[in-house]
């Protein structure tokens, strides 16, 4: 609802489960900063037990989305270079205010929750900007932390990926 009132230039959008390492915040806005080309700047997602959860993300034709080297070590090559990706969890995400107000945010037929973040991030590269990986952004994620009922996270986010593929 605040969206449309924001001045600062970029938005951050933060999952109430992690914690953020140091520097994350800066490192995402000097990223943000690096090329106006780029609308949002994603997260080296790490969970609790040291794997990664994702190190950008990639959506398949079908609408499936699933976190790149999940369960691989955040020390792998392949998690540990900026590049451009199909989306970044909205756990961390990061996207320039006029861009994500010129889309109006997150479409609210993924209320409560995912694929808002996907479908977010599909917006924005089909607006002609990039979607950016940045591998020195970290953050702790306590990975439906918040969930009381995982089945129901489950049926939610099949209803959701129906509403994406759509």
């Amino acid at each position: 609802a605040g969206l449309m009132g924001v001045t600062a230039p970029a938005v951050l959008f933060l999952n109430n489960d992690l914690e953020l390492a140091p520097g994350a915040v800066a490192a995402a806005l000097r990223r943000l900063g690096s090329d106006p080309r780029i609308g949002a700047v994603g997260a080296k997602v790490i969970r609790l037990h040291g794997k990664l959860q994702e190190a950008g993300s990639i959506i398949w034709r079908d609408g499936m989305t699933l976190g790149y080297l999940r369960d691989a070590s955040p020390l792998a090559p392949e998690a540990n270079f900026v590049r451009d990706v199909d989306f970044c969890s909205a756990v961390f995400l990061m996207v320039r205010a006029a861009v994500v107000q010129r889309l109006e945010g997150f479409a609210e037929a993924f209320a409560p929750a995912y694929y808002e973040d996907a479908d977010l991030c599909a917006r924005i590269a089909q607006a002609g900007l990039r979607v950016v990986y940045d591998p020195s952004v970290v953050v702790h994620h306590y990975e439906y932390g918040t969930a009381v009922n995982l089945r129901a996270v489950k049926l939610q986010t099949a209803k959701a990926c129906q509403t994406f593929v759509s």
